[in-house]
């Protein structure tokens, strides 16, 4: 039971965080570090205050603190620029398909790729194929979307990579004080391309995105929270991630089409669904 109801929340949480930085975007346009540095510090405090006061760090930690940092800032400013740049569906879609980043990095260990491993890649071809097919004046997804759907693909791909580096590397401890220094690690680092970069409008994101910021930043650190109670509780990867992952993709599709009404072509749906296919195959 209680697995059932952290799995929920973490799907539940997945796709609140990308229905905040949609919702962003339809107010603040250019202010991707922003609401990355701030969606940060949020998570970080929220790993403060679930820890209980009870960490304890180690230097050893920092490199892979640092390699997370750096990866949760690239997801989080691209995938602002991808939700505002093309469907917020097909983007969850592609950032889905990161897990294929830690499963590569799985095969340099003990794991052996299987044969749904072929098959989700298969189906995640075709996907993408479907895609992009144009038929009588549809769309096709711009090059600029892909550019920034690929960039967060792979930023949120080689997150879970170093967690998992890093949860090999200590045995499954010191977990908590891993995310704090790496959400400080990624606030320090947008705030300072913030400072830069958004300087003109930055009372302007604080009036008008603050509490999408707030959203985002406790969805985000729910969700990796739960994510560790899941394993902690034994919960099954090869159950875990194909149900995350097709239960976001999902949600996230339905919330695109009742709540912000975008269109997408059949053929464009159809990818959709053969991508949904692809990630549960992926993950087995």
């Amino acid at each position: 039971m209680l697995n059932t109801v952290l799995l929920s929340s973490v799907i539940i949480g997945v796709t609140v965080q990308q229905m905040a930085k949609k919702s962003y975007n339809l107010k603040i346009t250019n202010g991707a570090y922003g609401f990355g540095a701030m969606s940060a510090l949020i998570a970080l405090v929220v790993f403060l205050f679930t820890s209980g006061g009870s960490l304890e760090f180690k230097a050893e930690l920092i490199p892979y603190s640092a390699l997370f940092a750096i990866s949760y800032s690239v997801s989080v400013i691209f995938s602002i620029l991808a939700i505002e740049e093309g469907p917020l569906a097909l983007t969850s879609l592609m950032i889905q398909y990161s897990l294929m980043v830690p499963t590569v990095y799985g095969f340099f260990g003990d794991a052996k790729p299987s044969k749904f491993l072929f098959v989700g890649i298969a189906f995640l071809l075709v996907s993408l194929v479907f895609i992009n097919l144009n038929k009588k004046g549809g769309k096709r997804m711009s090059v600029k979307w892909g550019i920034y759907a690929f960039l967060a693909f792979l930023g949120n791909g080689l997150c879970s990579t170093f967690q998992m580096m890093q949860q090999d590397r200590f045995s499954g401890g010191f977990k908590s004080e891993f995310m704090i220094l790496a959400y400080l690690f990624s606030a320090i680092m947008m705030f300072a391309l913030a400072l830069a970069k958004e300087r003109k409008q930055v009372v302007r994101e604080i009036n008008v995105g603050w509490y999408l910021w707030l959203i985002c930043g406790v969805a985000n650190g729910i969700v990796n929270l739960f994510v560790m109670m899941l394993k902690t509780n034994k919960m099954p990867e090869f159950i875990m991630f194909p149900l995350i992952s097709a239960g976001g993709i999902i949600a996230t599709f339905l919330v695109s089409l009742f709540i912000y009404k975008e269109k997408m072509t059949l053929f464009q749906n159809i990818g959709l669904a053969l991508g949904i296919v692809s990630v549960v195959f992926l993950n087995i």
